[in-house]
């Protein structure tokens, strides 16, 4: 007789064994995909994190230039009143962008330029990152603190032109970016004296800002974009690189720049990101299949010891006795001990029966 032929515990075993081997690959797969589910949530909460402290950072490197313009326009009220300067503006700070002939700077304008042309001079040199400061006015001429040359011209309109659709009654900064920000932004701040006189203009040097802010990620793209989430500019490893927004992902993040219409968005690379969730799902699931694998294979042994291994003896001192034996197998297992007895009385009766 074969060892284990017939066996229904063994046939039991075998299938339990491939079912179970089964289980282990379906739940490791699923425990993997839960797990990396909720690590890619961990990472979408964390880039959201890191994006508002970029964007604070950009904040506090703007604060300086809005701190500026506003000094400019409560310091202008100082000199709208005074009486007629001596000093006068020279030519070369000043260039006609759509004026009129007969359509000068009104007095104000005079006194107020005249009086703050140091200041304005201090501002520009003491204040990094400045690449254009100066006085818009309504009237259509461009005041700068430094010689201004008239080929300029073309430049200055381009920088100004969105002033001119500007809500005459604003009282609060505007900004808008200069030639798709490729030239940085420009601020201004409304200068009024019983009317809109103008206004105090700056333009940044906005790549050189971006350029300073601290990676979130590596090789993620910082993008610059506008209130309609369209691109502007886009810096990567503190490089200024192509326009690389794809608008694929699902979660995209975006926050707002406050005092100004832009948005920043994060962008990670997008091979190093597959290769990062595809490493960390087949982590998670070869983590969880071993654990499951170490699981099983115990089951299967502790089975073997303590189920298929005592019956096999059990079989084995039965046949012995069968055979006419005195003695069946040594070594009966403790649990099974019953079982071994009874098959000795079965064996004792059987005997007496032939007698």
């Amino acid at each position: 007789m074969k060892k284990h032929q017939g066996n229904p515990l063994v046939q039991e075993y075998r299938r339990s064994s491939r079912r179970g081997w089964f289980l282990v690959l379906t739940l490791s797969l699923a425990l993997g995909a839960i797990s990396f589910v909720h690590q890619h949530q961990q990472r979408i909460d964390a880039r959201q994190q890191l994006l508002n402290v970029v964007t604070l950072d950009l904040q506090h490197q703007l604060q300086p230039y809005f701190h500026l313009l506003k000094t400019l326009q409560l310091d202008a009220g100082l000199y709208f009143n005074r009486e007629e300067p001596i000093d006068k503006i020279e030519q070369n700070q000043l260039l006609v962008l759509n004026a009129d002939e007969k359509n000068n700077l009104l007095p104000a304008e005079i006194n107020m330029l005249v009086g703050m042309k140091g200041q304005l001079q201090a501002f520009s040199h003491s204040v990094a990152g400045v690449k254009q400061l100066g006085y818009r006015s309504q009237r259509g001429y461009w005041f700068d603190a430094a010689p201004i040359e008239s080929n300029r011209r073309e430049q200055m309109q381009q920088l100004t032109a969105p002033l001119d659709q500007l809500n005459t009654k604003l009282t609060d900064v505007s900004s808008w970016a200069v030639n798709s920000a490729r030239d940085g932004i420009a601020i201004a701040v409304p200068v009024r004296h019983n009317s809109l006189l103008g206004y105090w203009v700056v333009q940044i040097d906005l790549i050189a800002l971006l350029k300073e802010l601290n990676q979130i990620e590596n090789h993620a793209s910082i993008i610059l974009m506008n209130d309609k989430a369209v691109p502007l500019l886009t810096v990567q490893d503190a490089q200024l690189v192509d326009n690389n927004y794809d608008g694929l992902h699902q979660n995209d993040i975006f926050q707002g720049i406050s005092g100004t219409p832009f948005l920043l968005h994060v962008q990670p690379d997008g091979a190093e990101s597959v290769r990062g969730a595809l490493w960390s799902f087949l982590t998670q699931w070869l983590l969880f299949l071993v654990v499951l694998t170490l699981l099983h294979l115990y089951q299967r042994y502790r089975f073997k010891k303590k189920v298929l291994g005592p019956f096999a003896r059990l079989v084995t001192h039965w046949n012995r006795l069968e055979r006419g034996d005195a003695v069946g197998v040594r070594h009966v297992p403790t649990e099974w001990k019953p079982w071994f007895e009874q098959a000795d009385r079965i064996a004792e009766q059987a005997k007496d029966r032939e007698q």
